[in-house]
Order: structure tokens, then C-alpha cells, then sequence
């Protein structure tokens, strides 16, 4: 029996590689091997892990294991694909003089972290506070100066040497 324990099918993955672990039984005669995508996996007891290549788009994710007698099992999921970026800034926008406005930002396969990730608005507007409650979600509290100009500005999220911007995004 393959059992793939992570990640989940269905989700929206950074393109690059991605780490596949999971489960691999043979009551009977004992796993052999295990293979992602026609590759060795490593091989711990019943547990695997393995890399496997992401593109933009569509992947479909193959493990298959093989015992001692020769038979193969296999299990699969399917990923998206998609590159890093904020896909929504909730509210989008906020009157001069505004103080503490609460401000959601949403990301697409981003890795915002408590303490790394770095928000900007653009001058005239202060980020009192960054809470990242996920990968892909963080709030931002701003300040809005009385005489900042009117108009759309770029939101953008450092973590690391990942960056990621919202054109127009407030």
C-alpha cells in the first residue's frame, strides 16, 4: 500500500521541486523500493521521501513501490503550478490620516513568515505591524500620512529573497 502523506493533491505549489512523503507497506514480503516520478526515493522503514520537478501548470505526481516479490503499487496526486504572488490586498484602499487601518494581504504560493516577511505601501504610508497567520496570508496594520498623495501604489512582500508585488494593489 503507497500512501502519499504530503502535500495534498489539489494545492497550488511554487514551480522549482517539491519534497513528496508518504508510506509504503507490504505486510506479506516487505517494500523493496520506491520510485516518484521514475526516481529512487529515500527509503526509511515503511516511510519515503522524495524531490520531484514542478512547472507552471498542471503536475501530475506518480510514487509506485515495489516488494520483495516483485509487485508494484502505486499511488498519485495532482498540483498546480502557479509562481509566487499577491493575489489580493484587502481593503484595497484607505483615506490620508488614516491610523491603524487593518489591511489583509493574500498571496499565492508565497512563504510569509512571523517576523521575516517585510511589508511596503510606498511612501507616506507606515506599517505599524505585520501578523502572518499563514504561507499565504498575513495582516498588515498602516498608518496613512494626512499628506500623502492620492492615487495607486505597489504592495510588496519581502520574505528572504522572495519578493512579490501587487501593482495597483492599494
Amino acid at each position: 500500500v503507497v500512501i502519499i502523506t504530503s502535500p495534498a493533491s489539489g494545492v497550488t505549489v511554487s514551480p522549482g521541486s517539491i519534497t513528496v512523503t508518504g508510506t509504503a507497506t507490504d505486510a506479506l514480503s516487505g517494500t523493496t523500493s520506491v520510485m516518484c516520478q521514475g526516481v529512487a526515493a529515500v527509503l526509511a522503514g515503511s516511510n519515503f521521501s522524495c524531490f520531484v520537478p514542478i512547472v507552471v501548470g498542471p503536475n501530475a505526481i506518480s510514487v509506485q513501490a515495489t516488494d520483495k516479490a516483485g509487485n508494484k503499487v502505486s499511488a498519485s496526486l495532482s498540483l498546480l503550478g502557479a509562481p509566487t504572488a499577491i493575489t489580493g490586498v484587502n481593503p484595497n484602499t484607505g483615506p490620508q490620516g488614516t491610523q491603524t487601518l487593518p489591511v489583509t494581504i493574500t498571496g499565492q504560493s508565497t512563504h510569509f513568515a512571523q517576523g521575516t516577511s517585510v511589508v511596503s505601501f510606498g511612501a507616506g504610508i507606515t506599517v505599524l505591524s505585520l501578523t502572518v497567520s499563514s504561507t499565504t496570508s498575513a495582516t498588515a496594520v498602516l498608518n496613512i500620512d494626512q499628506g500623502t498623495p492620492t492615487g495607486a501604489r505597489t504592495v510588496t512582500v519581502t520574505t528572504g529573497s522572495e519578493v512579490v508585488s501587487l501593482n495597483n494593489g492599494f
